[in-house]
């Protein structure tokens, strides 16, 4: 073989191979992730003007309703941003919207290490850079003020930023004209440059953020027709990105950060829209292993989705956790809607809460006074006591019950009226029985629909006013903290009414299989998921077990407690534990003390306690606690009269239940988030239950 042949054909070895190693680097080349920043808007706003790309991408991808979370009561967009950019609630602190730098940046994160979620500022950016990532944050928010003042609007810039305050960010002040309006070409060659290496680019559109802002030039006339024309505008740089990306390879997040300021939304409303397209996420709706709900994410989410698709590590004890899309599409309208019914449940459970309080008062304010007279004045005070004290304990089942009729969230005064229409036709069943039966049937009936509830996902939670709503909660899945202290106390009734005349034997073998199944239930990551819960249930049912067995209190009944809820914590905890990429809160606090030892459990009971005492001061404004101190204060009077001594009792299970019920509950108050708020419920289920025990001992209307 000539020379002139062998160079031929090593030169044609050498353009094959050349050509086949280029076409495997082209075959997978390195993903991106695009997240647009359309601030202050609301899934009803985009129903309205019905954009015509990002209706395409919701067409193209999967649709949810956002719950911003962040650590502060007011989601104002620093913290929103930061949210993102940390996976964890934050607080945006001082000098919002101006540039990042070191300075700053040690400022946000001594104020974030100081908050009860300790939220490390930069951990997005880190965790990228890591993967060999890049972050680069686009555009900007400023805006000329009314007096033609140059503002700053730089919150973007927080969730590109590292712990030093470093940040890409290729800002232009052309990307904020005088008019208040983004220049689309600037950003877009901003993109093109940026989608040259692989990472996550963060495009802050601007328009409607300044549409929203107080002050903009315009003033507030024709506010809602800007906000309209920026919606537009906004829209328009999304259809530029959406021709630049590959929906096969990169990932496209649209998410609004925060609610509108002049709606006056504070985290009641913050509730926006959350679009996912490209990659993983086809035509549906999203859903979160964090909420359990298909449509309902949370800001907290968005850092680990990036983090996901961009093949970079995340925390997987991290409160938030990567979307998936799955089930049919949603229109604008539908998630307008469903983003309304979710708004409205939190908007009326205040109102229902201060109406059970009124009505728990009613009734022990009555009883007090029943049993404080005699003659004619008692008699007369019975039935009107009898019937407030039945609505107490029926008004918990209204409120069960209401969520499942027809138009139950047509409107919010539709909704109290089936709630309260519901509480008057128990009270009215119920007072045709003997007392105790009715108490009886109450209690259990209660039992009965909270453990229904559990076992079908918790669906009351999320409609109900007393449960976890898609709006404040942190998550919203397993039983909440009212349920709980409603579960609880309906138990202990039950317990005590059921057992008190039962054979000796028969609770030793009832009893502890009913207590585990209720503990399994309230506590296991797939069920009630409550932690609290586990450490409130299993010492206090442990307490109601022994005193119901043996007729007696001891102090070693504090020892078996404590072995008790240890126990079933340990038990339950570990058995989530094993389970990372489902796991709820008890799984996710368990790896948090095993890889975080001593620190990870100090941050967790000190976030415990602030929690509690936020709280308690929030609690002393409801009328639960004060109708508690009322009771109390009857309870601890001696009567007249009747000759009703309280210390003493007439019927023999009301005082081993109400010291069971206040000791739960006051310890329940300790370890839930919810603090003296589950005491209260407790005590607004307990006290008239066991009151109308003893109302039945003194005049029963079948006498």
């Amino acid at each position: 073989m000539g020379m002139r042949r062998l160079i031929q054909i090593s030169m044609c070895l050498a353009f094959f191979l050349i050509g086949l190693f280029a076409g495997e680097a082209g075959a997978s080349p390195a993903k991106s992730v695009v997240l647009v920043l359309i601030d202050k808007v609301t899934w009803s706003e985009l129903a309205d003007v019905r954009p015509m790309y990002l209706s395409r991408a919701a067409r193209l991808g999967a649709v949810g309703i956002m719950s911003n979370k962040t650590a502060s009561t007011q989601v104002d967009s620093a913290s929103a941003y930061l949210t993102i950019g940390t996976g964890q609630r934050s607080i945006g602190g001082p000098d919002a919207g101006l540039p990042v730098n070191r300075a700053r940046a040690e400022r946000i994160g001594r104020a974030n290490q100081a908050s009860p979620y300790r939220a490390e500022v930069g951990l997005l950016a880190r965790r990228l850079r890591a993967a060999g990532l890049e972050t680069t944050v686009i555009g900007n928010a400023d805006v000329l003020s009314a007096a033609g003042a140059y503002e700053y609007g730089r919150e973007v810039e927080l969730i590109g930023m590292d712990r030093s305050g470093r940040v890409l960010a290729p800002l232009s002040r052309r990307a904020a004209a005088g008019n208040g309006s983004i220049d689309q070409r600037t950003v877009v060659a901003e993109l093109d440059r940026a989608m040259r290496q692989p990472g996550l680019i963060v495009i802050e559109t601007g328009d409607t953020r300044r549409a929203d802002r107080p002050g903009a030039i315009g003033g507030d006339e024709g506010q809602a027709e800007r906000k309209r024309q920026a919606i537009i505008a906004a829209d328009a740089l999304i259809g530029a990105v959406l021709s630049r990306i590959d929906t096969e390879r990169d990932l496209l997040l649209i998410v609004s950060p925060s609610p509108p300021a002049r709606a006056g939304a504070a985290e009641r409303r913050a509730l926006t829209p959350i679009i996912a397209v490209g990659a993983d996420f086809r035509a549906g709706t999203l859903v979160s292993p964090a909420t359990r709900r298909i449509g309902l994410a949370t800001n907290l989410d968005v850092a680990p989705t990036i983090a996901a698709h961009l093949g970079a590590v995340w925390d997987p004890v991290a409160p938030g956790k990567a979307l998936r899309s799955e089930g049919r599409r949603s229109s604008f309208s539908e998630m307008a809607e469903r983003a309304r019914a979710y708004t409205m449940t939190e908007e009326m459970s205040l109102p229902l809460i201060y109406a059970y309080g009124l009505i728990v008062m009613a009734g022990l304010a009555m009883a007090a006074v029943l049993f404080s007279v005699s003659g004619r004045s008692a008699r007369r005070l019975v039935v009107p006591a009898r019937f407030a004290l039945l609505a107490a304990m029926s008004f918990p089942l209204g409120i069960f019950l209401a969520p499942i009729l027809p138009a139950g969230t047509e409107s919010i005064w539709v909704h109290v009226a089936y709630v309260f229409g519901l509480t008057v036709l128990f009270t009215v069943m119920l007072g045709r029985l003997d007392t105790n039966k009715a108490v009886l049937i109450a209690a259990s009936a209660t039992v009965l629909f909270v453990l229904g509830n559990i076992l079908l996902g918790s669906p009351g939670d999320i409609d109900s006013a007393f449960g976890y709503t898609a709006v404040t909660a942190a998550r919203f899945y397993g039983i909440g903290n009212h349920y709980l202290a409603l579960l609880f106390a309906a138990v202990v009734v039950t317990s005590f009414l059921w057992l008190e005349d039962a054979p000796r034997g028969r609770p030793f073998i009832v009893l502890p299989a009913a207590y585990g199944v209720i503990v399994l239930m309230v506590g296991h990551g797939s069920w009630g998921a409550n932690t609290g819960g586990i450490l409130m249930l299993a010492p206090a049912l442990a307490i109601a077990y022994a005193r119901i067995s043996t007729g007696r209190f001891a102090p070693r009944y504090l020892f078996y407690a404590a072995v008790a809820g240890v126990v079933a914590l340990g038990l339950l905890a570990g058995v989530d534990a094993w389970l990372p990429e489902d796991s709820a809160h008890i799984g996710t606090a368990a790896l948090q003390l095993y890889t975080g030892g001593a620190q990870a459990f100090n941050t967790l009971v000190i976030r415990k306690i602030q929690a509690n005492l936020e709280t308690f001061v929030f609690a002393l404004s409801l009328a639960v606690p004060l109708a508690i101190a009322i009771a109390v204060g009857a309870l601890l009077a001696r009567g007249r009269g009747v000759r009703w001594s309280p210390p003493a009792f007439r019927h023999p299970a009301v005082r081993s239940a109400l010291v069971v019920g206040l000791v739960g509950g006051a310890w329940g108050s300790v370890v839930n988030d919810s603090g003296v708020a589950v005491a209260a419920f407790v005590a607004a289920f307990l006290l008239p239950s066991l009151l109308l025990v003893e109302l039945g001992e003194i005049a029963d209307p079948s006498d």
